[in-house]
Order: structure tokens, then sequence, then C-alpha cells
């Protein structure tokens, strides 16, 4: 099956919606968080296997496994809401979705089940406030340097931003609420990675800025 354009065609579980458990060809076990949360962006992920891929790979191969978030695969249709089922199964009886290559979050590496950046996108870890005073502060939570954040693995730049050099170790400065949470658990161990756009980094340092 091809998809048109920019699609991609995936294979999904449709029970792991239901009770959040993935499993691969390989013995690959994935469980997602069941928590809703108060944005729903980290939550409820849904682990799903690359058929074919269109115009945008975004580094994509058959059979990689990647993240989707929980709502990418619905049968009934809401207002303005294209759904992407086809319709078709695979013969393990996995339902087959067409979906945008925005929907997909990250990959997931099939030997570790660590999370792996798609083309276009760079993960990230949040650069915490360091405290210097001679009085112990205790924050209620953590605190952190708003809109920098360390790079910890980039997927390279795509179209307008194919030139832009980003390596593991910078320093980025991005737009507010840039940072997109994923959360989910391999071999009975979280799992969680922070993912920025490559188009809303505003520059690239290797010294944090207070």
């Amino acid at each position: 099956m091809k998809p048109v354009r920019n699609k991609i065609i995936v294979s999904v579980n449709m029970s792991q919606k239901n009770n959040f458990e993935f499993v691969t060809d390989g013995g690959l076990q994935l469980w997602g968080n069941k928590d809703f949360g108060f944005d729903g962006k980290k939550t409820q992920p849904v682990l799903t296997t690359i058929i074919s891929t269109g115009d945008k790979p975004l580094g994509l191969l058959p059979q990689d496994v990647v993240i989707c978030h929980h709502n990418t695969f619905r049968r009934e249709v809401g207002k303005g809401y294209m759904h992407g089922d086809t319709g078709v199964k695979t013969p393990k009886g996995e339902a087959v979705f067409a979906i945008e290559p925005h929907q997909i979050q990250c990959r997931v590496d099939p030997s570790t089940g660590d999370p792996l950046p798609l083309q276009g996108f760079v993960l990230v870890e949040r650069i915490p406030i360091e405290y210097r005073s001679s009085i112990i502060v205790t924050p209620d939570h953590d605190q952190y340097i708003p809109n920098q954040f360390k790079v910890v693995a980039a997927g390279g730049g795509v179209d307008e931003y194919a030139d832009v050099v980003i390596n593991p170790g910078d320093i980025i400065i991005t737009y507010e609420k840039s940072d997109y949470d994923i959360e989910y658990v391999y071999d009975m161990k979280m799992k969680s990675a922070v993912r920025v756009k490559y188009a809303d980094v505003l520059a690239i340092s290797k010294q944090v800025y207070i």
C-alpha cells in the first residue's frame, strides 16, 4: 500500500488504546502512561508500526516503531477531524491508518526502547535553575530556565531548515512553549523525552544564558 503525498501508512493494535500495552514482533514490550494529564500531550501514547511512507518520510523506514498521541487513531469522525482509518487490516488483525507526519511524536529504538528523534526535531533536556544562596531553598517543584534546552539528540533539519546544524550538547533557545513531553514505560522503566521542532529554534549556543 503506497500513501498519497506526505501521508504515512501505519498499523496499530487498537486494543492498546484500552490496555496501553504494545508488543512488537521482536518482543519489544511497552506500556503507555494511563494518566491523561493536565494538557493531554505527553499521556496515553499509542505505539504503531510503519508500513510505508510518502513524500516526507521524516527518516522513517518500514517496520519502524513510532509513538503517536492517543487520539490519532479514532474511527468516529468529529467536526473537522480526518481520522484516516482505511478499513484494511493486516494479517495479524491490526488496523491500518493513513496519518499525517505531525501526528508522530518520535521513533522508538527496537533494542532499548529509548526515544529517537524524527527528522525536523530534536530531543532535549530542560536546564534546572541553580540556586546560589547561603539559605537553603527547597522549591515545591522543579524549576527550569525557560526556553533554553540542552540537546540530547538531533534528527536533522528538513525543508527550509535543512542547512541548520544542531548537535548533541548544544544549548538551543526557542519560542515559548515549544517543548513537548513524551512518556512511556519500557521493561518496567520509565522512558521520557522532551521534543522541540527545528522550526521553533531561535538560536544555538554553547552556553546557558540566565
